[in-house]
């Protein structure tokens, strides 16, 4: 069996009621929208903290926010937080003059049935605006691929079923092939215990290991049998990578902080298991690295 686990992603489009500038990274921006309006009407107990609260393992903002699971989950030992069920991504950047923004959710496992708590949590967000100014929003689509989820018209919402990634455990077979993995927003790596733009393909296919055994684990199927990589096969390796940060506001902490990581593109050549190919692909689904919740961590790979 390996790794099943279903994920959906949602691509929203957003009108603005007029042109605004992108003062700061979109995705946190609509992360804290969203998590502000879950939080409003999925909260019962207010009184109550999240860890505290007896219905953390149930409610929406709990589940999609903080992630709660047991000190005794043993994938995780002596952990009270898991890895968040989605990423979230902007294909508008920071520093730009728009009147739309569109950006991509998506959803593993039990979180897909959250969806339209996610959805109504961005509508009632567009009558309260976005950035500084509160400039209102409306939906004005969401799309599931091809599929229409939403038209702008109303508040009604259609899904269909979801996907299924799959791993694949062949780690013998050998395929003479080229990749090129572009990070398209900044994906926060430590190697050798620092976060750095200095990233190797081993870095990439190791760090995407971790994170699907986490992610199957708490949304989908893992089999107990399913070892870690031992070793890779020799590469050839092309990196033209940089450090990006984004200055960002933190709510929690109350204060201005920097998030960074490595943009660009490694190009890959060599011969490649079924098992790395699976990983690659793992990653271009799920996110690679730290804060894809906060817009980070987006990849794409292709094959050349």
């Amino acid at each position: 069996m390996g790794m099943i686990i279903n994920y959906d992603s949602f691509n929203f489009l957003l009108k603005l009621e007029k042109n605004i500038f992108t003062s700061t990274y979109p995705a946190f921006v609509l992360r804290s929208i969203l998590g502000k309006e879950l939080k409003r009407f999925a909260c019962i107990l207010r009184h109550k903290k999240c860890e505290e609260c007896p219905l953390k393992f149930q409610c929406a903002y709990s589940y999609i926010f903080e992630t709660p699971i047991k000190k005794d989950t043993e994938f995780l030992v002596g952990r009270d937080k898991a890895s968040h069920p989605f990423t979230l991504y902007s294909n508008i950047d920071e520093n730009q003059h728009t009147d739309k923004i569109d950006f991509t959710i998506s959803l593993f496992g039990k979180g897909i049935e959250y969806f339209p708590y996610i959805f109504f949590g961005f509508l009632k967000g567009g009558e309260n605006g976005i950035y500084r100014e509160r400039t209102k929003y409306t939906i004005e689509k969401v799309t599931c691929g091809d599929f229409l989820v939403n038209d702008g018209t109303n508040d009604s919402i259609e899904l269909s079923e979801p996907k299924t990634f799959q791993l694949d455990e062949d780690k013998t077979t050998l395929i003479e092939k080229s990749y090129s993995i572009k990070f398209i927003t900044p994906v926060r790596l430590k190697v050798a215990g620092n976060y750095t733009a200095n990233i190797s393909y081993s870095d990439i296919i190791f760090s995407a290991f971790r994170r699907l055994e986490v992610l199957g684990n708490m949304y989908g199927k893992i089999s107990p049998e399913l070892k870690n990589i031992n070793s890779l096969s020799e590469k050839e390796e092309k990196k033209c990578l940089r450090w990006k940060e984004y200055n960002r506001y933190s709510a929690r902490q109350k204060s201005a902080m920097k998030l960074g990581g490595a943009v660009g593109v490694i190009d890959v050549k060599g011969k490649f298991t079924p098992f790395e190919i699976s990983l690659l692909e793992f990653a271009s689904i799920f996110g690679l690295g730290k804060n894809t919740g906060f817009g980070f961590g987006k990849v794409e790979v292709e094959e050349v």
